[in-house]
């Protein structure tokens, strides 16, 4: 059996004690290695777009493959994080009890900032020209000014996350970037800098939910 058909078993847990429970369980689970098959999903949760994948509704032709064929398939037009933690929440919810969470992107084939510009109402914001830098940029002054978080911070946390990518063996082995490099870069929409967005790339994850379960354990502990 494949490692993409490779997952394990999550249980909702009870309101009163859900966070506990779930930590729990979890730990359980993947000292167990508890591995099913796809037919044995009750769930899949996707995270993809229409516009990035050029398909109308891409789950319709992406589903069955991903796992989808005659299972309660759900879709999110955002990152694959977002899926994870749509998933999570269906599992807390009581609406599944084993599912798949995938997701996939090829942003060097289209151009994203076209497609942000896209999405917005054709009848007033599209006419704005606004697209994710700009976007971002209105979220980033007011929250900037709320918690005087300043360009220096923002360049610390961007060199921090750097760092902690490269020691990631499954990373996408980006250079480490300078405080200098952050600070100097250009300013794509005030008072982002170009250095301190996260970089696009490609990829289609799918991988055991052991590891998936791991990430939900990590999250549980910190919280």
């Amino acid at each position: 059996m494949s490692s993409a058909s490779r997952c394990i078993r999550l249980r909702p847990a009870s309101a009163t004690c859900a966070w506990r429970r779930w930590r729990t369980t979890l730990r359980e689970q993947r000292s167990t290695r508890q591995n099913v098959t796809r037919r044995q999903l009750d769930s899949l949760t996707l995270g993809a777009c229409d516009e990035l994948d050029a398909r109308p509704i891409s789950s319709m032709l992406m589903s069955a493959p991903s796992g989808g064929y005659d299972t309660d398939e759900i879709k999110v037009t955002d990152s694959g994080a977002s899926a994870l933690c749509l998933a999570f929440a269906r599992f807390m919810a009581g609406e599944s009890n084993l599912g798949l969470v995938m997701n996939w992107c090829k942003s060097s084939k289209t151009d994203v900032e076209a497609v942000m510009r896209l999405r917005g109402d054709p009848f007033f914001t599209r006419l704005f020209g606004i697209n994710a830098a700009i976007g971002d940029a209105l979220f980033a002054q007011p929250v900037s000014r709320e918690f005087d978080i300043t360009q220096d911070e923002v360049a610390r946390r961007v060199v921090d996350a750097y760092t902690r990518g490269a020691a990631n063996p499954r990373g996408m082995s980006h250079p480490v970037l300078s405080l200098a490099a952050v600070n100097g870069s250009a300013l794509d929409a005030t008072p982002l800098r170009a250095l301190q967005r996260a970089p696009l790339s490609d990829g289609a994850p799918l991988d055991r939910r052991q590891r998936i379960a791991g990430s939900l354990d990590e999250l549980i502990r910190r919280r």
